[in-house]
Parts: C-alpha cells; sequence; structure tokens
C-alpha cells in the first residue's frame, strides 16, 4: 500500500473529472454557456434561464427579470416565447435533467 504522510492511498487514484466548458456566445461577461457532463446550461447573470442535454431539446424558462434576460432568451430559443417554461416547471425539468 502506497501512501503519504497523511496516511492516504495514493496507489489507485480516482480518474480526472473534466472540467466544464465555459464561453460566452455574445462576448457579453453577464450572458455564458456551461457545457458539464453531457448538459449545456444557459446563464443570464447568475441565473440558469435554459439547458438541453442528450436527447433532449432546449428547455427555456420565462422571462421573469428585465430586457437584458429576454435578449438572452431570444437569442437562446429566436424569441419563441410560447415555448417558454414557468418558473416552477423549468425547475422541476431542470432537477429532473441532471
Amino acid at each position: 500500500m502506497s501512501g503519504n504522510e497523511s496516511g492516504l492511498d495514493l496507489s489507485n487514484p480516482p480518474p480526472p473529472v473534466p472540467m466544464p466548458e465555459v464561453d460566452h456566445p455574445t462576448d457579453r461577461p453577464n450572458f455564458c454557456r456551461v457545457r458539464a457532463g453531457g448538459i449545456t446550461y444557459w446563464f443570464s447573470y447568475r441565473t440558469c434561464i435554459a439547458f438541453s442535454g442528450p436527447g433532449c431539446d432546449t428547455v427555456v424558462r420565462e422571462n421573469s427579470w428585465g430586457p437584458t434576460t429576454g435578449k438572452h432568451l431570444s437569442y437562446i430559443d429566436g424569441g419563441d416565447k410560447k415555448s417558454r417554461l414557468s418558473s416552477e416547471a423549468f425547475e422541476m425539468a431542470l432537477e429532473t435533467s441532471s
């Protein structure tokens, strides 16, 4: 058994965890897309406003905030407000996606 001064067994370390990929599709710091664990999450400021995953269309939340987040939502869904979910429905869908 290999170890170190703390007594941890380092002979069989866990596999590395892939780092999430983050980008700003509009080059604005208040809007980003994060890809992690096969799921893509869209954030306006610090709030998740949409997500998509394998075999799942993009799920978009209704705008409960203001015009800037509205622009972010329109960037994601092309302005299709009819397909957006209520806050409660979005939260439930988000919980079951991960």
